[in-house]
């Protein structure tokens, strides 16, 4: 039944995830450029303590000086694209202690589990992604995803 809740949420997630890139650029009408949150919190990154992270190079690369078109451009790629509907699927997160361990195979605890399996650059994951809270903390959330992923 864990896994039928899982891939239900998951599956919801993804599919609130695929309106990101045509939403975020009206959310950003409604967003200040000195705001810490995106002005429609379904589509923001809840534990992100800045707007978007500037910290990330592909990110710090689009924004330059933070002028003009850059900043939109920014946040557009951290919200509709890199970053997709993070604040809806916390709507269903739930409190850890923990986060899983790296690399390839299955975890389970009580109720969430997490299965990563990457073959060469891409990366599968089902289950219950851990996330830095915005209530300090972490938080499980339900996820669906395939990535690519340098190789390891």
């Amino acid at each position: 039944m864990i896994y039928l809740k899982t891939l239900l949420l998951g599956l919801l997630s993804t599919a609130f995830s695929l309106t990101a890139p045509f939403a975020v650029p009206f959310a950003l009408l409604f967003t200040k450029r000195d705001a810490t949150a995106l002005a429609w919190s379904w589509y923001d990154t809840p534990d992100e303590p800045a707007l978007i992270g500037l910290y990330e190079p592909q990110i710090a690369a689009i924004y330059g000086d933070g002028k003009g078109w850059r900043w939109w451009a920014a946040a557009w790629w951290w919200f509709g694209i890199r970053n997709t509907g993070h604040g809806f699927a916390s709507l269903f997160a739930v409190p850890v202690d923990q986060h899983w361990p790296e690399g390839n195979g299955m975890w389970r605890n009580g109720e969430l589990f997490a299965m990563r399996y990457q073959l060469w650059l891409i990366q599968f994951f089902y289950g219950w992604a851990i996330y830095a809270s915005a209530k300090g903390g972490l938080e499980a959330r339900p996820k669906i995803s395939i990535k690519t992923r340098n190789a390891t």
